[in-house]
């Protein structure tokens, strides 16, 4: 599948892993494959036309439409462009509840696959602060990971709930138990690993800086 990532120059500051990992949550398994259709829908009912909505995400009305048909998947930065010309948050964008209330079951949380990972994500459409999410994070033995999500910058918190993990932020490595928490600005370089021989999970909240 082509990626749509014209915005690289804004996004120097990441590393490639970095990059990496946090486009993957668009194109991961049902993610990329539902992508496009939520966004027409979410299109069709704002009743903007395919034409205007491109107009005002400044993309030309071929790229929108690849993006709905799957047949491409946009960068970060593209998606967040066409969700403010909606204009909807991406927390919003990725809460699928349509419940009143704050209430979402598991099937409801927008799933992401990764290599050794596996993420359930909950966007807190009702703050006013752009850029909040509530996450569980599964590791599996061996695999080691960054807390990217969709979010550039910011500050993450996390919980071990299951398991154990090894934390290395910036030349600082910790060993992490179940209770154990954690707490640290994306901009620092980080990595978490599962060195047991069960699966670890982490409860994860992030926030802006």
């Amino acid at each position: 599948m082509a990626d749509i990532n014209s915005e690289n120059s804004g996004e120097a500051k990441d590393t490639g892993a970095q990059l990496s990992e946090r486009q993957q949550l668009l194109t991961s398994g049902a993610v990329a494959e539902s992508l496009g259709r939520k966004l027409m829908r979410l299109r069709q009912d704002r009743g903007l036309s395919q034409r205007e909505l491109a107009r005002r995400a400044e993309m030309t009305n071929s790229t929108l439409s690849m993006i709905e048909q799957g047949k491409v998947s946009p960068s970060v930065a593209s998606l967040e462009r066409i969700l403010s010309a909606i204009p909807i948050s991406l927390e919003a964008f990725f809460s699928n509840s349509t419940a009143q209330v704050g209430v979402y079951k598991e099937q409801e949380l927008a799933r992401v696959d990764l290599p050794g990972s596996t993420i359930l994500m909950l966007g807190l459409s009702e703050t006013t602060l752009a850029g909040c999410y509530l996450a569980k994070q599964v590791i599996q033995p061996g695999a080691s990971v960054t807390i990217n999500w969709l979010r550039r910058s910011g500050v993450i918190a996390a919980m071990v709930a299951k398991g154990e993990v090894k934390v290395t932020i910036d030349a600082d490595v910790h060993l992490l138990r179940k209770g154990d928490c954690l707490h640290f600005n994306l901009r620092r370089s980080h990595s978490i690993l599962n060195p047991g021989t069960m699966p670890a999970e982490l409860i994860c909240s992030s926030l802006p800086e």
